[in-house]
């Protein structure tokens, strides 16, 4: 099976350098989005599989992968604010149905369609307005799905008109629990690599310690680090 690539984010910072070939840059004009703590995820419509950043398998129920549409998805596997405990289902070699009842695939992108971001973006709405309607359909035949909602999610984006529009945005999604924000060019193409029409913009926590010792690693990291022992500065915040 080929891997699949991913468009992934560079930091964004205030007063950050502008890349080489560009005459203007982020965030004005741009589109920006909550950003997700949950499983960044590909659609394969050609084996009806999730796979990570890694290309490694998510085992999504049968009815979960079925439903989705025959169209290559880039998204987050994810299940709300504060619902990332519930997120260790997708990592089980078998997937238990009711377990991913509120697990949905937020959807970003769409790798394989040609155009811009705007116009990916307006597909994008389409497919997941479609996919709304066979869910309805599905609710009502199969009642064990009636309080499910459906799986596949747009991933709604705002434009940047201001830098103090934008900070209130990514404010408000922390001050609810959210982990920061992302940042697109409406005008880029969809890039399978670390890419500058890409940005997230999130806390960075950073505090001074003294290292006391550390934790030997359990499970799969059995056998290395797994974390240090630290005691704050005295008077360091």
């Amino acid at each position: 099976m080929a891997e699949l690539d991913f468009m992934l984010a560079k930091e964004y910072s205030e007063g950050m350098k502008m890349p080489r070939g560009f005459t203007t840059y982020a965030p004005i004009g741009w589109l920006m989005s909550e950003k997700l703590d949950g499983y960044r995820a590909r659609f394969n419509p050609d084996t009806k599989k999730f796979v990570s950043r890694q290309n490694k398998l998510y085992n999504a129920p049968t009815w979960f992968t079925e439903f989705m549409p025959d169209i290559h998805i880039d998204g987050e596997l994810f299940c709300g604010r504060d619902g990332f405990q519930k997120m260790g289902a997708v990592r089980k070699k078998i997937p238990v149905d009711k377990e991913w009842f509120d697990i949905k695939l937020y959807a970003y992108d769409l790798p394989d369609q040609s155009g811009d971001f705007m116009e990916r973006y307006q597909a994008l709405v389409e497919v997941v307005e479609k996919a709304e309607q066979v869910w309805k359909q599905i609710q009502d035949s199969y009642p064990i799905f009636q309080n499910v909602t459906c799986p596949l999610v747009l991933t709604e984006h705002v434009k940047v008109d201001s830098i103090e529009q934008m900070k209130q945005f990514y404010q408000d999604v922390l001050k609810v629990g959210g982990e920061g924000i992302m940042l697109k060019d409406p005008n880029s193409h969809y890039e399978n690599k670390r890419s500058n029409y890409l940005l997230k913009y999130k806390p960075n926590f950073d505090a001074e310690a003294i290292i006391l010792g550390y934790k030997g690693g359990t499970g799969k990291y059995s056998g290395k680090l797994g974390a240090f022992v630290c005691q704050p500065l005295i008077n360091q915040g």
